[in-house]
């Protein structure tokens, strides 16, 4: 195929689908991208050949088109239809990059999660030991009288 069919098929698909400044950008872009990837040395048949149907392309367009709210529907107005209320949260093809905490951020929270359970087991020690202290004096104060008897 070649690039004028393929544009020409590009066009008819989306023709009626979308508003028509969004066709003419759409259309504008393949022509651009073909012509480029043609200077950059590849064949106008293979870069149309790796681009795919043009009527598969078309329904991809589409599709996002419809989620930002530019599509038309079997003559509605470019602008109704019920995705007015889309949000990027509701895309499965979200581009937006992932933010990630900053580094100083997750140390921060590893040496508070450290600390706080370093914390919970020395409290844990000493409230045991605390316990067995009134015990333990009195045992420990008979055993060193008794040695200390002995060596005398």
């Amino acid at each position: 195929m070649k690039k004028r069919e393929f544009l020409d098929r590009l066009k008819a698909a989306l023709m009626n689908r979308i508003n028509s400044q969004a066709v003419v950008e759409n259309v504008n872009y393949y022509e651009d991208y073909i012509n480029t990837q043609v200077r950059m040395g590849m064949k106008e048949e293979e870069v149309i050949a790796r681009l795919g149907d043009p009527r598969l392309l078309a329904k991809t367009i589409i599709d996002s088109e419809k989620r930002k709210g530019n599509a038309t529907e079997f003559g509605e107005s470019q602008n109704s239809g019920n995705y007015g209320n889309y949000t990027s949260e509701d895309s499965a093809y979200d581009t937006q990059p992932k933010k990630h905490m900053p580094v100083w951020a997750v140390l921060l929270i590893v040496f508070l999660v450290l600390f706080v359970v370093i914390g919970l087991v020395l409290s844990l020690v000493f409230s045991i030991v605390s316990f067995f202290l009134p015990v333990l004096i009195p045992i420990l104060l008979v055993v060193f009288l008794v040695r200390l008897m002995r060596k005398v």
